[in-house]
């Protein structure tokens, strides 16, 4: 019979006790598929703009929480493929293993799902096929990729709860509402394939036209290792750093695969700011910032963003005209200290960055501070 623990705070039923079969999570190589999926899955997540953490191999192939740092709320989504479709046999038999007979397919889900009892929000079995369940109308479920539990006849009900009851000893009620099959777009053939072409599609709305395979890789290669983490998790923290994909972390991959060629006088400013005597980190610091903000400029729905641009390039002409000795970067400092309201999500630091990459976006401010800057040089 299921003991679940007692209902607290989501991080710690998460950290709290070793999810089941934990060993053969750890010591199998998963299918490259259900990595597709989590992929996919993970571009979705981040498109949405709410926060999440998606975490690989913990209690199930893939869960999702709403928060990095105060979850509330999980979903469960067990991936497999298939060679047919799934009947309510296959979806509750149990097989014979060394120690007693092995948790059948839905078994395991909802035992999963029933540890997290109202923090459950989504609890979904996907595959590559269909379903072959029963409806109310007598049909098969066949033409559908979602059905829920409760869409279910009464009858083809009935036979899960029976079994469900009688293998984990527990009412499977309380998940019921929150219980799906659905039927994925992937492959086994070409999963990868179309998986490329979401990466592709994601990544020219965030401003890549080139570097998309080399993106693709380096995001599969991280999914691949967090799933394939051995370690033991002390605390929340601990598990999003191994085996979890926040918000944040993507959004530092992201940011961190943007193609040099896209970098928009990225170079040449920093060459300015060396000349300037700015400082090594402080010159990270306006690297990593200048990328976040031109990540965020292409996006359609940040046009505030674009407005600031026209803002801050006009400012800096005027600035340009009154203090034609001033530096680039005390330029852009000044600005940012008389800028009337930052734009969200943006420190002091990241405004001085965005305006250091709107100015080398009107090529006469940028050109006339470099010609500037290389005239005191040379009159040193």
């Amino acid at each position: 019979m299921i003991s679940g623990p007692s209902v607290g705070d989501l991080k710690d039923l998460l950290v709290g006790e070793c999810p089941p079969d934990q060993s053969g999570a750890r010591g199998s190589n998963r299918y490259d598929f259900q990595k597709s999926w989590a992929l996919c899955l993970l571009i979705d997540l981040h498109s949405a703009d709410a926060d999440y953490a998606l975490l690989l191999e913990h209690f199930e192939d893939v869960a999702v929480v709403d928060s990095s740092s105060s979850p509330s709320t999980i979903s469960l989504y067990q991936v497999k493929t298939s060679s047919a479709p799934w009947t309510n046999t296959r979806l509750i038999r149990r097989v014979k293993g060394a120690k007693g007979l092995k948790p059948s397919i839905l078994g395991r889900l909802f035992t999963n799902g029933l540890r997290f009892q109202e923090k459950l929000k989504h609890l979904v079995f996907v595959s590559d096929k269909t379903f072959a369940l029963k409806l109310p109308n007598g049909s098969k479920a066949t033409e559908l990729t979602k059905i829920q539990f409760l869409s279910l006849s009464d009858d083809e009900k009935s036979a899960f709860r029976s079994k469900l009851l009688t293998e984990l000893g527990a009412d499977i009620s309380t998940a019921e509402d929150s219980t799906s099959f659905e039927m994925t777009v992937l492959s086994v053939g070409d999963h990868e394939t179309h998986t490329l072409g979401r990466v592709v599609k994601f990544a020219e709305t965030r401003g890549f036209k080139e570097g998309h395979v080399a993106f693709f890789k380096t995001i599969s290669a991280e999914i691949r290792r967090r799933s394939n983490y051995e370690g033991n998790f002390s605390s929340f923290e601990d598990l999003l750093r191994c085996r979890a994909i926040t918000r944040e972390q993507f959004e530092a991959m992201i940011l961190g695969s943007l193609p040099l060629t896209r970098d928009h006088g990225l170079a040449e400013c920093i060459k300015q700011l060396q000349m300037e005597k700015v400082p090594w980190a402080q010159l990270e610091i306006i690297k990593k910032n200048w990328r976040r903000h031109y990540a965020l400029s292409v996006r359609s729905d940040r046009p505030d963003l674009r407005k600031m641009g026209h803002r801050i390039r006009e400012r800096a002409g005027n600035h340009q005209v009154q203090n034609p000795d001033s530096g680039l970067h005390a330029m852009a400092v000044e600005i940012a200290n008389d800028f009337p309201q930052k734009p969200a999500g943006y420190s002091h630091q990241e405004l001085v960055a965005a305006i250091l990459f709107e100015v080398y976006q009107d090529a006469e401010v940028a050109g006339n501070k470099d010609s500037n800057q290389k005239s005191q040089k040379a009159n040193a």
